[in-house]
């Protein structure tokens, strides 16, 4: 066993999932290029204490202290200024996709923000539900730059976030500035999927709101993380799962100059 260090985010797909986690056959998959950062905030509900004074002075009959509680996670999404049309109009709640018949697609502001966001199932509530699976470059710990053995990626997953519609501006100007923020809350998933590929390793208890760990299923595309647009880059199957041993090792060119993880 040797220690991690997750060398930025590779690619990140979203899986549509009901409010229990469900897969949700009746939207695709989603596979982003353009995700920056993710922070992960813990939240909790403020705490309070009750104090009940005595008749002797300096005492209390009752002192009573509640610490706060632990909330869902909060999950800012920092995207680059390359826009994904479609990872960009689910992250914000506010877009609908449109399909081109040239190819491709682009996106349309919604009249109404509920128009654009997928019921689970015809007439329930609109849900934006997802499961986030984030694949970063795994590198040891020290100076040597090698990959890690214990497993090329390091993969976290969200088995159940939430997106948050959310104000915010957008600049079409000549500069290459139009990186956008995104806000989600993380949930329990209650049916136990294992996330695309059955990822999720089945020696783990996957009880929280994320969870990470080692992993060689590669990321849609090519193992080297290449862009998203060659054939290849599908998302991963939901169900089908790919076994570390039929991974092919990196290659020498896939290992970057330790002057290029460490700094100076």
């Amino acid at each position: 066993m040797s220690n991690y260090v997750p060398a930025g985010i590779c690619k990140v797909q979203l899986d549509p999932v009901c409010e229990d986690g469900t897969p949700d056959a009746t939207r695709s998959a989603i596979v982003a290029c353009n995700v920056l950062n993710i922070d992960i905030n813990t939240r909790l509900t403020d705490g309070f204490s009750i104090e009940d004074p005595s008749g002797i002075p300096g005492q209390n009959c009752i002192e009573l202290e509640l610490p706060g509680t632990q909330r869902p996670p909060e999950i800012v999404v920092d995207t680059c200024n390359v826009l994904d049309p479609e990872f960009d109009a689910v992250a914000s709640g506010l877009n609908e996709i449109v399909a081109l018949a040239s190819g491709g697609v682009a996106t349309q502001a919604a009249k109404k923000a509920e128009d654009c966001l997928c019921a689970c199932e015809e007439g329930e509530e609109p849900c934006n539900r997802w499961t986030m699976t984030i694949w970063s470059l795994n590198y040891c710990s020290g100076a040597s730059g090698k990959r890690n053995t214990d497993g090329r990626f390091y993969v976290t997953v969200f088995p159940n976030i939430e997106f948050q519609p959310q104000a915010g501006t957008v600049s079409l100007t000549n500069e290459l500035g139009g990186s956008r923020q995104y806000l989600a809350y993380g949930y329990e998933s209650s049916v136990g999927w294992r996330g695309p590929a059955d990822i999720i390793p089945a020696e783990v208890d996957f009880t929280a709101c994320s969870v990470s760990f080692p992993s060689d299923v590669c990321p849609p595309g090519d193992c080297g993380c290449g862009g998203c647009d060659s054939e290849e880059s599908v998302p991963l199957a939901a169900t089908a799962r790919r076994r570390r041993t039929a991974t092919p090792a990196a290659p020498a060119a896939d290992i970057p100059d330790a002057s290029e993880l460490i700094p100076a």
